[in-house]
């Protein structure tokens, strides 16, 4: 394994863990469900910004996404190499997390700014705001469904997209219930449509418990460590061998008795019961 590559993990774990952690701590306080605040809601719905499932259609388009959240699109033109832009993607989103404006709310005084700044803008500055609204929404929402998607079933949303596409309803129902925005796809539309006009009670009784299901049942008992697993996993790493992943794990502070790892046949349990979670 490139030794390279793992260091440019452990940077990105370091960094990436405590936001998503947070994130998914949010989630797991509100029984589960992600809720949004309402303003957010009624601009995602009002300028239809619910778009950000079509990129489960494509990973490279998904990663491609990510990207534009830390490039200027004229920096991605001469970018071939999928893995140079996963370098430099980790690169460049090591720099913005460990910023000391890292992921801060705008103070009253700024928000005033904005708007004031938005009054004067023209329609082409307009615009672009708009597009990296729009691009920090869906970025984030994907990456953090992706992630969760990882942690809960053991596919990412575009392996379970991909699968459900190709006749897989077991897939279609995990993927509904990790993102429902999925159900605007267009074979999630006709296929949810043939099964209402053709009588599929079954299937509607299936995908009908995934929608009732919230996108984690319950709290994640070591949940820093099931987020290191599932990035691990994305990176595809989480097959290395174990005494390094416990290096690893030692390396980005999820080591002790908190997290469950403390020596190579701890990691090992907590390996086979991230997999078994996965499982049902």
């Amino acid at each position: 394994m490139d030794e390279i590559k793992i260091h440019q993990a452990i940077k990105l774990l370091k960094a990436i863990i405590p936001h998503i952690d947070e994130m998914i701590s949010y989630i797991e306080d509100c029984g589960g469900w992600l809720p949004l605040k309402e303003e957010l809601i009624e601009n995602i719905i009002n300028h239809q910004l619910d778009q950000w499932a079509t990129f489960y259609q494509d990973e490279k388009r998904l990663k491609a996404l990510s990207a534009l959240m830390f490039f200027d699109e004229n920096e991605l033109i001469d970018i071939d190499d999928p893995c140079q832009l996963r370098s430099n993607l980790h690169q460049d989103l090591l720099e913005y997390l460990e910023s000391d404006e890292s992921f801060s709310m705008p103070t009253q005084e700024e928000q005033k700014a904005i708007a004031k700044g938005l009054q004067s803008a023209d329609e082409e500055e307009l615009q672009a705001f708009s597009k990296e609204v729009c691009i920090f929404i869906w970025g984030s929402l994907a990456s953090l469904f992706n992630y969760l998607s990882l942690m809960v079933h053991g596919r990412s949303m575009c392996q379970l997209v991909t699968a459900a596409i190709s006749g897989d309803d077991e897939a279609f129902y995990k993927a509904v219930q990790i993102d429902r925005t999925i159900l605007t796809l267009p074979y999630f539309r006709s296929r949810l449509l043939k099964a209402q006009l053709g009588n599929d009670p079954s299937f509607l009784s299936a995908l009908s418990y995934r929608l009732r299901n919230p996108i984690i049942r319950g709290k994640i008992r070591y949940r820093t460590l099931w987020i290191a697993f599932a990035i691990l996993d994305d990176e595809g790493l989480l097959k290395l061998p174990h005494e390094r992943l416990m290096d690893i794990c030692q390396e980005i502070g999820v080591y002790g008795k908190q997290f469950g790892i403390e020596d190579v046949g701890h990691l090992s349990k907590r390996l086979s019961e991230y997999r078994r979670v996965q499982a049902n």
